[in-house]
Formats: structure tokens, C-alpha cells, sequence
């Protein structure tokens, strides 16, 4: 049994496998530069872990959201039955599925639709089925028949014609690989490689309202782990997940260039079953908000990092860039040791920390005059009736009023605060809490999630006399979607 500290690589200098310590220094500086909320980097060159980084309070024991990586988790589910001649790629879903199909007759789109189709995001459908109407409402697209709307919405085109992404049907291709096998996904995954590679026990798939694991973006691991896993396929899996399915789903299978949503050249290089190629002729497990798990063949080279960019159109960028600037300073399999730029990175890998909201003033007089008052809102679009701030010498509290539910929300006036938040639908959350003087009449707030679903809320509050305005934003995929939007009011 593994503990939660565990690492199944040995830790060498980057030198030692031919990475440049001071490449991956600048790497960080760029990322900081940027302010990118990175949680974590790891380096992995022939085998041997060259750099393991956490941003605090992220650290190797911590369980990850996966997102959209987990989508090539279930790619690997659906090789392996294909190995063990459970099922064929060229098999019509509909074929397994008799219970979801629509009443009043079949549509032929959805007749001709093959699972590997489906493993290419080349279904007859134009988004993610069970987000159809639902119009960004979190709590309402989580309480739909999942499953059953991958069959129910009506297909506009015919399978097979071209890319286009649809979370929907890799959440279908996870039900049916729990359907086959009687076994919840991610026990079927440990049974078939990940306890051999020694994954941690505690990784988890998140389920639907349904009991079914959310194959396209449940998966909840650590990054040490998902390295291990990116490892485990270079070397050509094992009797269970052969070498000859891992190149058929890494390779090119389609195109991406003209119909991904991404519109950037990483998300144009091509995409496989559940994989995406890159440049530099590699191959990538990706997830939302900046969860990478990049391999590099030609260069012996894996690289993970975890993050949370959404809201950031930059950020995604800034994180390929620092990762390309690494890669391409690789072209021996060991180069002399740099004992000053090797000294340099440990401690700035030890000082990581999650990117907090900068003070601008040190001192303002306004918060002593708008301290624990009562601002009652207009009425507006998030039913928030009313608001309170409250301060220390160093830390903000928030206080909101909604319908009859109050909302507490703790920042650090520069740094980080550290809480647990209880959200619509009654979930803990870890979260940190930062906030600063923009100017000397606006205060903006960053509340970053940090537990089962990553997301940030940002706030900007405007005083002026008696009168405040706020400006809520919402990025994530959150059930904190009551609360975008705009609102003004008064302390009388």
C-alpha cells in the first residue's frame, strides 16, 4: 500500500538527464511574470524526476482535478476491452445502450455512430449533449440524465465528418466501459494497471447525479501519479493495454485545425483517440484550466503541470511557452552540472506559492470608514439583498446576503487566506482569499477554489460616500453561478 508521499521516481539533478537548471528557472520566473496560478511542475526525463514543484498549499499528496485528462483515462478503458475482445471500435453505441434510445424511431446519424466515432469526437452532435439549454446553469445541467442525453438530442449532422469536441461522448463511452465490466472506471483502471505502477489508492472519479463516473472530467489524482501513468504508456503499457492500442490512440486520427473551439496551434496539431498531438511531435492528456500531462518522445521527456488558468486567455500560453523554452534546450542525454543555477532552483522551487491579489496602497483611509456597515443592495440580478465588509489590520471579511442564505468570504490584504467555503449546493470547498486597494475607492477580491471543482471568483467593490458597487465574475465551471453580475447600493 502506497502512502500519500509516495513517488515511484528517483529524484536526479536536471543536469544528470541533460535539462539546464537554469532553463527551468526561468521557466518559473515566466510563469510568475505572467500570473499564471500554477499548482504544479513536474519534469520527468528517461525515467529519472528532474524537478518535482508544488505551488503552496499544493503538494504531492494532494489529490488534482483532472478535467478533461480524464477523457484519455477512458480511451484506456475502452483499449483494454478491446483487447480482451469485449467490444469493437467499429461497434454502434446503440448497440449497448437499448434502454436510452429515443422513443418514435432512431435516427439513422445516430444509427451509424460507432464508438470510434466517439473516441475521435466525431459524433453527430455540436456540443456536449447534457449542457443542451442549460446556458452555462451548473446546477441545472448536473441534474439532467447525463447518459441518456447523449441518445435523446437530436443529431445535426452525420458522424464521422469532422471534429468537433463533445464531453458527452466520452461520459458515454465511461458508462458503457462500467456497464461491460460491472466495475466502477477507476477500479476497472486500477485492477488493469494503475495499482501495478503504484497510483495512489485514494484517486477517485467524481459521479454524475446518476451514480456513473463523469468519464469526460472526474478524474481526481495526484500529479505525481499522472506522471507515472504518462510514463507507463512510453514504455508500451503492459499484456492489458498493449503498445500497438497506446500508438493507435496517441497518433493522428483526425483533424483539428479547422473545427477545434480553441482556435490556437497546440489545439490544431491533431487529435487521437481522447489524446491530442502538440508540436514538437508529441502527444498530450489535456485538461481545463491548464492540466497537461505532455509527452515528448524523441526527447525521452514528460512533463505534467497543474493549474488553474480559466478566465486567463494568456495563461495557457504562458504555460506552453515556459514548457517549449525547456524542451527545446534538450539536446543531450546528460551536460555538465551548474551547482549555482541547481542551487537556485531548489530555492525558488521551494518558495512557490499560489499567485495572491497585489496591494497597491499599503494604507487607505476609506476602509475605516466603511468597516462592519451594512450596505443594502437594489434589487439585481443575483438576488443579493445585502453586503458587509469587515477588516483587521491585515484581512478582509465578506459578507453576502442571499434570499435567506448568507455567504462569508475571507481575504488577505496582499497574501492569501486560507478557508473552507460552503457553496449552493451545500459542498465544502477549500479556498484561498486575497484582496487589495486597486485605488483608493476600489477594492478587488480574488476567491480561488481549491477542492473538487477549481474556479475563482472576482470581485471588484467601487465606495464612494454611502453608495457601493459590485462587480462579481465567475470563471469555472462552479456552482457558484448565482453570482455574475453587477449590483449597487446604500448604507441607508
Amino acid at each position: 500500500m502506497n502512502t500519500p508521499d509516495f513517488s515511484p521516481f528517483e529524484q536526479v539533478s536536471p543536469e544528470s538527464v541533460g535539462i539546464p537548471s537554469k532553463t527551468i528557472v526561468a521557466a518559473l520566473d515566466h510563469l510568475t511574470d505572467q500570473r499564471v496560478q500554477m499548482h504544479s511542475l513536474l519534469i520527468l526525463r528517461q525515467g529519472k524526476l528532474a524537478l518535482e514543484a508544488y505551488w503552496s498549499p499544493w503538494e504531492r499528496k494532494t489529490l488534482h482535478r483532472m478535467y478533461s485528462v480524464t477523457k484519455s483515462f477512458v480511451s484506456l478503458a475502452i483499449g483494454i476491452l478491446v483487447e480482451a475482445g469485449k467490444l469493437k471500435l467499429d461497434d454502434p453505441i446503440i448497440k449497448y445502450f437499448p434502454e436510452k434510445l429515443p422513443g418514435g424511431g432512431i435516427p439513422p446519424q445516430l444509427s451509424a455512430m460507432t464508438i470510434r466515432h466517439m473516441l475521435t469526437m466525431a459524433t453527430c452532435h455540436t456540443k456536449t449533449t447534457y449542457k443542451e439549454g442549460a446556458h452555462g446553469d451548473f446546477i441545472g445541467s448536473f441534474k439532467k440524465d447525463w447518459l441518456g442525453s447523449f441518445f435523446t438530442v437530436k443529431p445535426n449532422h452525420d458522424p464521422g465528418s469532422f471534429f468537433i469536441y463533445d464531453t458527452s461522448a466520452t461520459h458515454t463511452l465511461g458508462a458503457l466501459v462500467e456497464k461491460i465490466t460491472s466495475m466502477a472506471l477507476i477500479d476497472f483502471l486500477k485492477e488493469s494497471f494503475l495499482n501495478e505502477i503504484g497510483v495512489s489508492e485514494d484517486t477517485h472519479i467524481l459521479l454524475d447525479n446518476q451514480g456513473t463516473s463523469i468519464g469526460g472530467s472526474g478524474l481526481m489524482m495526484r500529479p505525481i501519479d499522472l506522471l507515472a501513468v504518462l510514463h507507463f504508456l512510453n514504455e508500451g503499457g503492459n499484456e492489458r493495454l498493449p503498445s500497438s492500442y497506446i500508438r493507435e490512440a496517441t497518433g493522428k486520427q483526425i483533424e483539428t485545425c479547422f473545427t477545434n473551439s480553441r482556435n490556437s496551434v497546440e489545439s490544431s496539431q491533431g487529435y487521437g483517440y481522447q489524446f491530442w498531438r502538440t508540436t514538437h511531435n508529441g502527444w498530450a492528456m489535456l485538461g481545463m484550466g491548464g492540466q497537461m500531462a505532455i509527452s515528448i518522445p524523441e526527447k525521452q521527456l514528460c512533463i505534467v503541470t497543474t493549474a488553474d488558468t480559466q478566465g486567463s486567455a494568456q495563461a495557457d500560453d504562458a504555460i506552453y511557452h515556459a514548457i517549449w523554452n525547456i524542451v527545446d534546450t534538450i539536446e543531450n542525454p546528460v551536460i555538465a552540472e551548474d551547482s549555482d543555477a541547481r542551487q537556485n532552483l531548489e530555492y525558488k522551487a521551494k518558495g512557490l506559492s499560489l499567485q495572491a491579489v497585489q496591494r497597491q496602497l499599503s494604507e487607505n483611509t476609506i476602509q475605516e470608514h466603511i468597516n462592519n456597515k451594512t450596505y443594502h443592495l437594489e434589487p439585481n440580478s443575483m438576488g443579493i439583498t445585502t453586503a458587509m465588509f469587515s477588516f483587521t489590520s491585515d484581512t478582509g471579511h465578506l459578507t453576502l446576503q442571499k434570499s435567506d442564505k448568507s455567504y462569508h468570504f475571507t481575504f488577505g490584504l496582499g497574501f492569501n487566506t486560507f478557508t473552507e467555503l460552503q457553496d449552493p449546493m451545500a459542498l465544502s470547498s477549500p479556498a484561498a482569499g486575497s484582496g487589495g486597494w486597486i485605488t483608493t475607492n476600489n477594492l478587488g477580491i480574488i476567491i480561488q477554489f481549491l477542492g473538487k471543482e477549481l474556479g475563482s471568483l472576482q470581485l471588484e467593490a467601487s465606495f464612494s460616500a454611502y453608495r457601493i458597487s459590485l462587480c462579481f465574475r465567475l470563471f469555472g465551471e462552479l456552482s457558484f453561478t448565482g453570482f455574475t453580475g453587477v449590483a449597487s447600493g446604500s448604507t441607508t
